[in-house]
């Protein structure tokens, strides 16, 4: 099994996970950051870095999925895990994705593969529903 870790801003994070609960069930190696107003760069980051290293020190890969490519919380996961190649990271997280990364992270051995597959699940999974004329 492979480690998850949710972040985002506010309470992004918790909530991903408490929906991804109700679709799949409980999810024991999935761990939350939250980026909260108020919080500090500095506390943001030593949070992430204490998660990854539990989740690492359990699982031995970890998959990191954060909101927005280029915010806070996915430009630190990015800074603290450049020398480990044994954690990844996505931006631009959706619901879709964090079913597809824990179905994938139950029964795959490696992180770069499975969050490789769910992102190409995912390419084209937004849609708009289009109005007939009337």
């Amino acid at each position: 099994m492979i480690g998850i870790i949710i972040t985002g801003h506010g309470r992004f994070a918790s909530g991903m996970k408490s929906a991804l609960e109700v679709i799949a069930g409980e999810c024991a190696n999935v761990k939350t950051v939250d980026f909260e107003q108020g919080c500090s760069v500095q506390h943001f980051e030593e949070k992430m870095r204490e998660t990854i290293e539990r989740q690492h020190a359990v699982f031995g890969q970890v998959i990191i999925c954060a909101d927005l490519v280029g915010g806070t919380p996915f430009k630190s996961s990015v800074l603290l895990t450049l020398k480990n190649s044994n954690v990844q990271v996505a931006g631009g997280t959706n619901l879709g994705l964090l079913l597809e990364v824990q179905a994938g992270a139950k029964t795959g051995s490696d992180a770069q593969h499975v969050l490789q597959d769910a992102l190409e699940m995912c390419t084209g999974s937004m849609t708009l529903f289009k109005k007939k004329k009337q």
